[in-house]
């Protein structure tokens, strides 16, 4: 989400973004990028509790398709996420 706000505001950031992170957080971010798309499962492994739907980044990324939202808030429905809340285009999953 940072990014897309960047985005959406360019200006100088005090605290930075850090494009350095540990291999192993490089490594499962790309792993988990077809969740995006509704591909695949979350790892119950991780201890994740919540997922976050942000339609708004969607819309303003090029890389993923017009369906794509869609398709992975069906997948959460269908792996037993339960819908938290809904405000517009972002909706809220927990497990």
């Amino acid at each position: 989400m940072y990014l897309g706000y960047a985005r959406q505001s360019p200006r100088g950031r005090p605290q930075g973004y850090s494009t350095i992170a540990p291999k192993r957080a490089v490594g499962l971010a790309r792993e988990l990028r077809p969740l995006s798309c509704g591909r695949g499962t979350v790892p119950a492994d991780l201890g994740i509790r919540f997922v976050a739907v942000h339609r708004g980044l969607y819309a303003q990324s090029a890389f993923f398709a017009a369906g794509c939202p869609d398709r992975a808030e069906e997948m959460l429905r269908t792996s037993g996420w339960r819908l938290l809340a809904r405000d517009r285009g972002i909706a809220a999953y927990a497990r």
